[in-house]
């Protein structure tokens, strides 16, 4: 999932954007096999093809469609400048409502969903 920083999506949120019956935090070495990326460093670009990545409906509101946003790149202390359009065509992120109505600017950041696969 691509949400803006700071954004807390409740569990019941989650379960209905994947369908589960219930959402956890992956353990490390799960999203380490799963995306070839440090669990807390996930990037939402290069992942399985059969990943799905949704994005907040509100990360892509509040920007404008030329803001470039930043977000992690595998490495430690690194993030990625990319602009939010190529970030979505290249992440092939779906816009999904997840955590309320559009609010003020911000920088986005990615984190893995729990129930992959």
């Amino acid at each position: 999932m691509i949400v803006t920083a700071g954004t807390k999506i409740p569990e019941e949120t989650l379960r209905g954007a994947f369908g589960a019956r219930s959402a956890r935090p992956a353990p490390a070495d799960a999203v380490n096999a799963s995306t070839d990326y440090a669990a807390s460093l996930v990037a939402p670009l290069l992942l399985p093809e059969d990943m799905p990545v949704l994005i907040d409906q509100r990360a892509v509101d509040r920007f404008d469609m030329d803001d470039v946003v930043y977000t992690a790149t595998g490495e430690p202390s690194t993030a990625l400048g990319i602009g939010i359009l190529d970030l979505l065509a290249i992440s092939g992120a779906k816009p999904v409502e997840l955590a309320g109505p559009a609010g003020g600017r911000g920088r986005t950041r990615s984190i893995v969903r729990s129930n992959r696969r």
